[in-house]
């Protein structure tokens, strides 16, 4: 994304924002991403717990952040048909609140 310099701290930091505002996130991390990263630990700070979606089962951001990694999107599309995650999200945020 090209962005100049203004638009892309609007971006960002709108970005972080909206996440004070999510009961779950869920980050799609095919690769490592400064950015996801970041937001990741906005969530974690807030107590908002966070599922993620990749195969980098070693990185510690994923390992340390997430309530829940799926290694590919196949098993959290499995997950998501057979669970409501409004009280998954729920469950998530008592443990978050508990490890905190």
């Amino acid at each position: 994304v090209h962005y100049d310099d203004s638009t892309a701290r609007g971006v960002f930091f709108g970005h972080l924002q909206i996440i004070s505002a999510c009961d779950l996130l869920i980050a799609f991390l095919p690769e490592a991403s400064m950015g996801t990263a970041i937001e990741m630990q906005e969530a974690y700070v807030r107590k908002i717990p966070i599922i993620t979606i990749s195969p980098m089962t070693t990185n510690w951001v994923i390992r340390l952040l997430s309530a829940k990694n799926f290694e590919t999107v196949g098993e959290f599309e499995k997950f998501v048909s057979e669970n409501d995650l409004r009280k998954v999200a729920a469950g998530f945020r008592i443990a978050v609140e508990e490890k905190a």
